[in-house]
């Protein structure tokens, strides 16, 4: 996608750097805890309603005030479409996983200081402890993996269409020129698959389950 290598680099440094291993790894234990062998909804754009069924939910950032339904107990993003006011209500159970990239340090920077000690950082290309190499591209995809990784028994996506791109946070109808966004969503559906299958989920439709071994 033409990211700078070494801009990717310089953020996992410089997120690591705002760190301390013992309150990402404490963050962490309580986010598996509350999502191993549960039943994760995945909210997108596209939710405008979300049911209570869902015992946990996970957000993409910037889309809470979209839907009905519960209030996510944990949000994945970048700063694009959050902002404070998302990161200023990562507490007391609601934890926030905020990824740095080469070109938003410094607004990360500010949201991670508003969530501290709730707040996981994550990076794409490299993995500078205690900034959690996820795997994903996008929001949307991060969170779906982050269920798997922490070992949800369920997995519903919902308010996503990969083949239909939003720009929440882009605020233009030519989001898809400037912004590569269909081919960002086509990486984020093949990503999915990948760590699918690698972590033994099947996909079908809407819904990921792990396959019991």
């Amino acid at each position: 996608m033409g990211h700078s290598w070494s801009g990717e680099l310089k953020a996992a440094i410089y997120g690591a750097s705002l760190f301390d291993e013992a309150s990402v790894c404490i963050a962490l234990h309580r986010v598996r805890t509350m999502l191993r062998e549960r039943e994760v909804c995945v909210v997108g754009p596209l939710a405008d309603n979300v049911p209570d069924s869902c015992e946990v939910v996970i957000s993409v950032e910037g889309v809470e005030p979209l839907y009905s339904g519960p209030f996510p107990s944990i949000i994945v993003g970048d700063g694009d479409s959050g902002g404070l006011a998302t990161y200023s209500t990562c507490g007391f159970g609601r934890y926030c996983f905020l990824h740095f990239h080469g070109d938003n340090m410094i607004l990360a920077s500010e949201l991670a200081g508003a969530a501290r000690g709730w707040l996981v950082p994550t990076s794409q290309a490299f993995c500078v402890p205690p900034l959690l190499g996820i795997g994903g591209y996008t929001d949307g995809d991060r969170a779906v993996i982050l269920a798997m990784v922490m070992g949800a028994s369920y997995i519903k996506i919902i308010g996503f269409n990969f083949n239909n791109p939003v720009c929440l946070h882009k605020r233009s109808r030519l989001c898809n020129i400037l912004y590569n966004k269909k081919t960002k969503l086509a990486l984020a559906q093949r990503i999915i698959e990948y760590v699918s299958r690698r972590l033994g989920y099947i996909w079908e439709g809407s819904l990921l389950y792990r396959i019991e071994n």
